[in-house]
């Protein structure tokens, strides 16, 4: 969908609940979360989303009875709202698929998070935070795969049971790094 559809989209969803809107409506709040989308490193494409949603909420506003003297302007901040809902939500998966590799129930090739640039950037932050005994157990584990045996022998463990003490402590410091970012 291009932007001017989004836009086309939600100007005809509005017009239900109003006589007229000015050609430019929608435009102001779609140059906005674009500009916010992409200060924070965010992919822009997130942007119809963002005012699909603004426009969800516009609607649940209105159908609630609410009062609008400017529509442009409750529909810019609607999608402000709309835009740190999804952060919060995709945060909130993020987390939940970052748990889910550290608890090692899906490897790094099997999880999204692999693919996502702005994850692997979290999780490189939270690896510089880690003492260096740690990180360099994720490096091994997690970044490059080395097997058990591999990582006892670069590490100098002697058995399995400090392989998975070194292991536990590891995934829970970055664990505790990566939600120490994450809330920012």
């Amino acid at each position: 969908m291009s932007k001017k559809d989004v836009i086309t989209l939600v100007r005809s969803k509005l017009l239900l609940y109003f006589d007229k809107l000015s050609p430019a409506f929608g435009r102001s709040a779609q140059r906005m979360v674009v500009a916010r989308l992409r200060a924070d490193g965010d992919a822009p494409g997130v942007a119809d989303e963002v005012l699909l949603h603004g426009c969800d909420l516009m609607i649940g506003y209105l159908e609630g009875g609410g009062k609008v003297e400017s529509p442009e302007i409750l529909f810019a901040s609607l999608c402000c709202t709309a835009l740190e809902r999804i952060r919060e939500e995709r945060a909130r998966q993020v987390t939940a698929e970052l748990m889910r590799l550290l608890e090692g129930e899906v490897t790094l090739e099997d999880s999204p998070v692999g693919e996502n640039t702005k994850i692997l950037n979290t999780v490189r932050q939270a690896l510089v935070q880690l003492p260096e005994r740690f990180a360099h157990f994720i490096r091994l584990d997690l970044l490059e795969h080395r097997s058990e045996e591999e990582i006892r022998e670069e590490l100098g463990l002697s058995d399995r049971e400090e392989y998975l003490h070194l292991k536990r402590l590891s995934l829970t410091s970055l664990r505790w790094a990566i939600e120490r970012l994450l809330r920012g």
